[in-house]
């Protein structure tokens, strides 16, 4: 994982596990991790949480990923 993180929301979508947010132990942040299990591989996409969150939760409904409520402080890394 490219930025370990606790407190973060993850959805398994078309294969490959996502990481919404969460806290790298200083700042909550805005980031999206992807692994790819077919390829072993993690890659940060470029697209930020419009806010740096954690504890949030996240669900699939109809082939997109929701992410609802959470803490923020505010800070985006």
């Amino acid at each position: 994982m490219p930025t370990a993180v606790t407190f973060a929301a993850s959805v398994a979508k078309n294969g490959r596990l996502y990481v919404f947010g969460g806290n790298n132990g200083t700042n909550d942040v805005a980031t999206v991790q992807v692994y790819d299990p077919h390829k072993n591989k993690w890659t940060t996409l470029a697209a930020l949480l419009p806010a740096a969150l954690s504890s949030s939760s996240t669900a699939v409904v109809y082939d997109l990923a929701f992410i609802e409520g959470g803490d923020g402080a505010g800070t985006t890394n």
